[in-house]
């Protein structure tokens, strides 16, 4: 079949007019631009105005199709009138008109598009159909009469002949039967147009809208009937579609699926079963994508949406094996707080107790490590608070034997320094070394692990001081001792020279001493002084009283030597 040719009416006019009528009749569509040129012999308007929009656009198709016919154009010219808002490439409605032939009275077949349908409107009854169901006259004689006996046969003729006529009338409206075959065209653009919107989406609900648009095409591909003669076209053009379809729904699909997966994950922190269904849905719609071929009408769009899909399930996956390492934390921190607990009770020695503590350091780490970002958080802070009491406990009691263990250490210290002084004769340093290690040996708790080693060591140590104030009481004593004889030995002449121990005092007298008490002895006798004779007795006298007198006082025993014969010898006498 042959095109309709081109219309004869004047463009310009014809849009100027448009404008004109439409901002009368529309005042909410101001301002508006209106634009009218030929596109393979139909003429096209495109009408541009600001939004919202229009609450009900067959109103303005209505509005065009009056005017084109009133411009002249001629019998079966076919119109088509698109409307968008402005900064929009795609319509959100459009209307075909097709002017009547003189010869129908019947409106041709129209198509409403708009985001969600096209809607075909009703056709009109026929002035012919109504004329044929006309009520017959009545009779002149209002007699009543028996019907003719061919009245039956024809009025099931004339029945017939209508439903003949209706149907024929029916067949010939169809699209496609006469003048030409727009809705191929518009279904082509139709689907070119969903495609590109497809490949390059200003947003995921401009994908919804040009699927939408691709069933347009279908729709009106599938509405040319098997009597056209653009059937064969349009059949092989479906088909092509059909096969498209199957990539759009497998697109829609998937981009329902991930839509889904973002829902899911909305609010998080979330538990490890939401992260899970997330991660599925989110594979699922990979896998969706993925069995699109590359080379398909979506290949572009494909591999976008590819790399963000992977990339979003990289992220839950983050999100499931954080949120599922924060619970295995917060499992195995109890698991272990168990454990801790029965050994902080069970504790022998220290380092079972330092064992203990360590534990409870691991729990409470791994109760910290549960981040802010994972539901196991709150729980994992709870749980802690409940351990801490714990945790104290034995920190303290770790830091009490610790301080028990290093008292332990400077009191065997303190011991070993008391020893080198009794090695030295220091008595008095070893006496203070004793009574300091036994000192802290008494601040350890009876409570603490070292509480048997400070008893023994307590028992050892109080012998050693026993012995060492013993011994540092005979020292002192002998140190008087030297101290008396030091002053005995010594006045204006030096009388003797002593040596003392624990066992024996031994006092050596000067040879200068006993030579001058002979001389001295020998002239008061040759002289027959007997005052010098008494002096020099009381002198030896009160020499050998006072040396008696040191030895009671030291408990030893006296000799005293004049060179080395024995003049004198003493025992002490206990009491004295």
């Amino acid at each position: 079949m042959q095109k309709t040719a081109p219309p004869a009416i004047d463009l310009v006019a014809l849009e100027q007019l448009c404008q004109q009528q439409l901002q009368e009749r529309f005042p909410q569509m101001v301002p508006l631009q209106a634009r009218c040129y030929l596109r393979e012999g139909t003429l096209v308007l495109t009408i541009e105005h600001h939004p919202p929009v229009l609450a009900y656009p067959h109103q303005a198709f209505r509005l065009f199709e009056q005017l084109l016919k009133e411009s002249g154009a001629t019998a079966g010219a076919t119109g088509l009138i698109y409307l968008r808002m402005q900064g929009q490439q795609q319509p959100y409605a459009f209307h075909i008109v097709k002017v009547k032939s003189p010869t129908h009275s019947a409106e041709d077949t129209s198509e409403l598009a708009a985001e969600d349908e096209i809607a075909l409107d009703d056709f009109e009854e026929l002035p012919e159909a109504r004329a044929g169901l006309r009520e017959t006259p009545p009779e002149a004689d209002s007699q009543p009469s028996d019907p003719p006996a061919w009245l039956p046969i024809a009025m099931w003729g004339t029945g017939f002949g209508l439903s003949v006529f209706l149907l024929s009338l029916y067949l010939l409206s169809r699209p496609c039967v006469l003048r030409g075959c727009p809705e191929i065209t518009f279904a082509r653009q139709l689907a070119q147009q969903s495609l590109e919107t497809a490949n390059s989406p200003p947003s995921g609900q401009a994908i919804i809208v040009a699927r939408q648009q691709f069933d347009r095409s279908l729709r009106m591909l599938r509405s040319i009937p098997s009597w056209s003669g653009y059937r064969n076209e349009a059949q092989a053009l479906l088909a092509e579609y059909e096969q498209t379809a199957r990539g759009w729904d497998s697109l829609v699909s998937a981009m329902t699926t991930a839509a889904r997966a973002g829902n899911v994950t909305q609010n998080p922190p979330l538990p490890p079963a939401r992260w899970e269904e997330a991660q599925q849905l989110w594979q699922e719609a990979i896998a969706q994508l993925q069995s699109l071929s590359g080379e398909s009408e979506f290949g572009e769009l494909v591999q976008r949406k590819l790399g963000e899909y992977q990339r979003n399930l990289g992220i839950v996956e983050q999100g499931l094996a954080l949120e599922r390492e924060a619970r295995e934390n917060l499992s195995a921190a109890k698991e272990m707080a168990k454990t801790a607990e029965v050994r902080q009770q069970l504790a022998t020695d220290f380092e079972q107790l330092r064992l203990a503590e360590t534990m409870w350091e691991q729990v409470s780490s791994r109760l910290q490590s549960v981040p802010k970002t994972s539901t196991a958080y709150t729980e994992a802070q709870d749980t802690l608070r409940g351990y801490l009491p714990q945790i104290s406990a034995v920190r303290d009691r770790r830091t009490q034997e610790n301080a028990a263990k290093d008292d332990i250490a400077k009191a065997e210290q303190l011991g070993k320094n008391a020893k080198a002084s009794e090695n030295a004769n220091q008595w008095s340093a070893a006496v203070i070394s004793w009574r300091e290690a036994i000192s802290i040996l008494n601040k350890i708790s009876e409570q603490s692990f070292f509480a048997p080693r400070a008893k023994a060591l307590t028992k050892t140590y109080s012998t050693e001081l026993s012995q060492a104030e013993a011994a540092l009481q005979t020292a002192m004593k002998l140190q008087q001792i030297r101290t008396d004889l030091a002053q005995l030995c010594t006045q204006n002449t030096k009388i003797c020279n002593f040596t003392v121990d624990q066992k024996v005092i031994q006092v050596y007298l000067t040879p200068t001493y006993v030579y001058r008490v002979r001389t001295s002895a020998a002239t008061a006798q040759s002289k027959r002084d007997a005052k010098t004779q008494v002096q020099l007795l009381e002198h030896v006298y009160g020499f050998e009283r006072a040396l008696n007198a040191i030895s009671d006082r030291a408990g030893l025993p006296l000799v005293v030597y004049n060179g080395s014969t024995v003049v004198q010898t003493h025992q002490p006498v206990a009491g004295r």
